[in-house]
């Protein structure tokens, strides 16, 4: 099996300029190219291919190759079905945690509305028994004194 390099690096490394990496144990092609002068990688491998004698069968395999080709493009249609099924999950999940935020926050303006209201009323009932000159004792107001005065 020899590896398939962009059209560019397979032009490098037939004029010699670069040259594909070999595994220094074995001497297998590892699929990556390097420059030859600076010793830098250059590219990785796009495909492979099967050649018998200098040429290449890839052409017997050519039918099989386009049926995993639909096949895959079938799988990964399917994919993104399902992901965009999840998306479309998540994102009506999303509607519906900002909703109620926004339910939440209405309530707390009502309860700090409602306060306001109570300590206005508050106030205005301590000036009322001042002005009366009442005593409140444990939270009641004495009747006898009240009615007395008038």
């Amino acid at each position: 099996m020899l590896f398939q390099f962009a059209p560019a690096i397979e032009a490098g490394i037939n004029s010699g300029a670069y040259e594909i990496v070999r595994n220094t144990a074995t001497g297998q092609l590892l699929g990556l190219v390097r420059d030859k002068a600076t010793g830098q990688f250059v590219a990785h491998a796009v495909g492979l291919t099967t050649k018998v004698a200098g040429s290449s069968v890839n052409s017997l395999f050519a039918p099989a190759q386009l049926a995993m080709g639909g096949l895959q493009m079938a799988q990964t249609h399917l994919g993104f079905q399902k992901t965009y099924r999840m998306l479309d999950a998540l994102h009506n999940s999303v509607v519906v945690l900002q909703s109620t935020i926004d339910l939440i926050g209405l309530g707390t303006v009502a309860g700090v509305l409602l306060s306001a209201v109570n300590l206005h009323q508050t106030l205005k009932l301590r000036e009322d028994v001042k002005q009366l000159r009442l005593e409140v004792k444990d939270g009641f107001i004495d009747m006898k004194q009240a009615l007395k005065d008038q």
